[in-house]
């Protein structure tokens, strides 16, 4: 997989999508008071993956690239977590860099770890050992083998890389 060489504005346009969702979450969640909560589920992933479609994907990567699923994706197509191009598969993956070049700390165990080697899954905030879906998301979900890990937004920055033209997961 190779990095491309715009990360400083990836970085950005990154943060910018974060700093959308802490400027707009609460008035969103008041239009979901009347859902079900299966609904609500749902459709809180259709809106987080379609604003990453829009706000960041659209923003970084030429019309024939695709960024991995934020989160959980998107429930409206079926087919795929997509919300536009369904039928596209991801040609890139937004990853995390630690920005001092050294190990972050994992919030959940205490461990020292290497962002770069997990896979950037959403902003969150930190609660009691727990991840929080709510404003400021100033932490990180990450994952690595069907395991989650917690990093502080302070510690890290984003770059984007493109899978190899075989297809193939760049983490594996």
């Amino acid at each position: 997989m190779q990095s491309m060489t715009h990360d400083k504005t990836v970085n950005k346009v990154v943060i910018g999508f974060r700093k959308f969702l802490t400027v707009s979450w609460e008035s969103f969640l008041k239009h979901m008071d009347s859902a079900t909560e299966e609904t609500r589920e749902d459709l809180i992933n259709d809106w987080l993956q379609m604003n990453w479609e829009v706000l960041v994907e659209r923003i970084i990567c030429s019309p024939s690239e695709y960024i991995e699923e934020y989160w959980n994706g998107a429930e409206i197509n079926g087919i795929s977590g997509r919300v536009t191009h369904p039928d596209a598969s991801a040609t890139h993956r937004i990853i995390c860099k630690s920005k001092e070049g050294l190990l972050v700390k994992d919030q959940f165990s205490g461990e020292l770890i290497n962002p770069s080697f997990f896979t950037f899954e959403k902003f969150v905030s930190k609660g009691n050992n727990k991840y929080l879906d709510t404003i400021p998301f100033d932490h990180v979900l990450l994952a690595k083998d069907n395991e989650l890990y917690l990093v502080e937004l302070s510690d890290i920055n984003f770059d984007i890389i493109a899978f190899e033209k075989s297809g193939t997961d760049p983490q594996e």
